[in-house]
């Protein structure tokens, strides 16, 4: 006996949600780099 295929169309239980993305570009990933690094005085002083 073989399971009868599903016609209908795919649709999410909230008609609100738009898309999964909650701000534009948020998933591009972050380049970290060195070159702003504070200097070890500015770095005492924040501490």
């Amino acid at each position: 006996m073989s399971i009868p295929i599903l016609n209908y169309s795919l649709s999410t239980q909230n008609q609100r949600v738009d898309g999964f993305e909650y701000l534009p570009g948020e998933e591009q990933p972050k380049v970290y780099t060195t070159d702003n690094l504070p200097t070890a005085f500015e770095m005492d002083e924040i501490i």
